[in-house]
């Protein structure tokens, strides 16, 4: 059995180095196809691929693939093939693994890394450009969260709940490869923001983003010290929940205690079970109040019936059940919400502006960021009226 401390194969890391540096500008998105996929899958791992299916990404290539082990029965994985700004930092990746593995233990249901034939978990894939780090997931089956058109009350609670069980595991969980700051999307302060304001051509938008800038300058910054940090998922979104289909079933009592944080629309909901959370790769050491942010301003997003600003102060309740913020966390929580919105709002534009891409999910995503930002923005940075007061 390997070492649980072979992550990579040691000769594998000097071909990290070579990525080069990767600006904001460019993560090196891979941009590798079937043929290529099916080769690195079976000359890695002791199966036979069926079938290969890309699925929706940002920044890296995902493939979903069903292959038949050596027992003869299919099993369904999810083949991760990193971006290069992600690959040249193999500490992190490792980072990554370890996260998921040692969930998993804690019994929170993460993707399972699949040891390579090897006894690693990792390889890299040589492109024109440098070293794609590749690995293999076990699949969680079921449906991402956003897919849910009326989520209940008790949903955006338990989704809530879940991610307070992460960081309250993860409390104890470290890695060197998070001592530095690593995430492509790293938006536990402003200066992304700063750097990108000339990339905003609409005048009302750049006049919110400058105010994000100063809210968060004077009401953050000096007490920064106030805020708890630690390794977080760093990309809690409706998109990375997993959920399962259940049963017909009335609204259940639980169900309706939550009601005074969010109200539902119908008497009858399909009942769906959390089955886990996905996409580690933006796992970061930041500031606790930032992971449950990350959370809500995208769960608020996402609200496709009711009260967004509801179902955040719902999110936020579930989360507390098991992480529980102090006082200056929950003063500023709306900030950080805030600034997650902005920070992905400028990130986009700046994508846009800079790259051609045919990324549907992308386009949409930046669109909501600013629809959200435009209508909720200059309220979540008055700090004087809690919009996620004590439920």
């Amino acid at each position: 059995m390997a070492n649980e401390n072979s992550i990579w194969n040691d000769g594998l890391l000097a071909g990290a180095s070579e990525a080069g540096i990767v600006t904001y500008e460019d993560y090196g998105t891979p941009d590798i196809h079937e043929k290529e996929v099916q080769t690195l899958v079976e000359s890695n791992y002791s199966v036979k691929v069926e079938r290969l299916e890309e699925l929706v990404s940002c920044v890296d290539q995902n493939f979903y693939v069903v292959a038949k082990c050596t027992t003869g029965k299919n099993a369904e994985f999810v083949l991760k093939i990193l971006c290069l700004k992600k690959s040249k930092q193999p500490r992190v990746v490792e980072g990554m693994i370890k996260c998921m593995l040692y969930l998993n233990d804690k019994s929170i249901h993460a993707p399972v890394p699949v040891m390579r034939d090897s006894g690693d978990y990792v390889t890299l894939y040589k492109a024109e450009y440098g070293y794609h780090a590749v690995y293999m997931l076990k699949y969680i089956s079921g449906m991402s969260y956003s897919e849910i058109l009326q989520p209940s009350a008790t949903m955006s609670y338990n989704a809530g709940s879940l991610l307070g069980r992460i960081d309250n595991a993860l409390r104890n969980f470290h890695h060197n490869g998070f001592e530095h700051e690593n995430a492509v999307f790293n938006t536990d302060d402003v200066k992304f923001l700063q750097k990108c304001l000339h990339v905003i051509d609409n005048d009302k938008r750049r006049q919110l983003i400058e105010e994000v800038i100063s809210v968060f300058k004077e009401q953050v910054i000096p007490n920064i010290g106030e805020l708890r940090k630690g390794i977080i998922h760093g990309d809690y979104n409706p998109n990375n929940v997993i959920v399962s289909k259940n049963r017909l079933q009335s609204r259940t009592e639980s169900d309706k205690n939550v009601e005074h944080v969010q109200q539902d629309e119908c008497d009858i909901d399909i009942a769906y079970d959390i089955n886990g959370i996905v996409d580690f790769g933006d796992t970061q050491y930041s500031y606790y109040v930032n992971e449950i942010a990350i959370a809500i301003a995208h769960f608020m997003m996402y609200c496709n019936h009711g009260d967004p600003l509801a179902i955040g102060k719902t999110v936020l309740a579930g989360y507390e059940s098991y992480f529980r913020l102090n006082d200056f966390e929950r003063k500023v929580l709306q900030v950080f919400v805030a600034t997650r919105m902005a920070n992905i709002a400028v990130l986009g534009s700046e994508q846009l502006k800079t790259q051609t891409t045919d990324n549907d999910y992308f386009r949409k995503g930046i669109q909501l960021c600013w629809e959200y930002l435009e209508r909720y923005g200059y309220q979540l940075l008055n700090t004087n009226i809690s919009m996620f007061e004590k439920c």
